[in-house]
């Protein structure tokens, strides 16, 4: 009874996996590119690519930071000075920021966030973490990935975090990302930030929403297609 009964359950597992939000290949939501970007800057920049089902979105400093002189780059002045960690980033406000948000009616999936960082003196910042929050902040965000160390190093540097394997950032309208940098080496304010072409690219997929009318139907139909089969095969 138990196999004939599961056989007719199937029905509405099927059924009911048919009203989930579809999931199709990876695209680029945001990027911004800084390749030409002059050597005296605006303190912010839209994204230069806006993807299927995404609303705009700009690159912005934290009030602690401001923004610095550099060619083909995004960089900032002011990060906190030697010995200094994430909480005094935190509470000074020094983090580039960027928020993703999809339209009205459709959801997010994120499966990557690929980036390039630069210092461009041995003073600049030497560590960053990137931190992400689905209330704007209101409460502590979520650290993303290791914290990353740029000590010892003025090159440009790639980097890769891996978002598809994050629950809370799948099926989402919206969230902030920020990068803090920290324990600048000495008392001289030397800039750092992201540099190059393609130096912020955030992917992910994007999919409609169904209305709860339409969730509210299927699962009635699901159930009752089941319950008519049941009777039938035990009648």
């Amino acid at each position: 009874m138990m196999i004939k009964t599961n056989y007719y359950l199937r029905g509405v597992f099927f059924l009911a996996s048919s009203i989930c939000v579809p999931v199709l290949g990876a695209q680029t939501l945001l990027e911004w590119d800084f390749g030409g970007r002059g050597t005296e800057p605006p303190a912010s920049q839209a994204a230069n690519v806006i993807g299927t089902d995404m609303e705009s979105s700009t690159l912005s400093l934290g009030s602690g930071l401001t923004i610095a002189n550099g060619s083909n780059a995004f960089y900032a002045l002011d990060m906190p000075g030697p010995g200094t960690d994430l909480s005094d980033a935190v509470s000074g406000d020094d983090y580039f920021a960027f928020f993703a948000e999809s339209v009205s009616g459709t959801v997010m999936s994120l499966s990557d966030l690929d980036f390039t960082l630069r210092r461009p003196s041995a003073n600049s910042a030497q560590l960053f973490q990137w931190e992400y929050s689905l209330d704007g902040f209101a409460t502590d965000g979520v650290s993303l990935g290791s914290e990353i160390d740029l000590s010892g190093s003025n090159a440009v540097t790639s980097f890769n975090l891996d978002l598809a394997s994050i629950a809370a950032l799948q099926a989402v309208d919206s969230v902030e990302f920020r990068l803090y940098g920290y324990d600048r080496p000495s008392a001289s304010n030397a800039s750092a930030g992201f540099a190059g072409n393609d130096a912020i690219i955030l992917s992910g997929t994007t999919a409609a929403v169904p209305e709860s009318s339409y969730f509210a139907g299927m699962i009635s139909i699901a159930i009752f297609s089941a319950t008519v089969g049941l009777r039938r095969r035990y009648s």
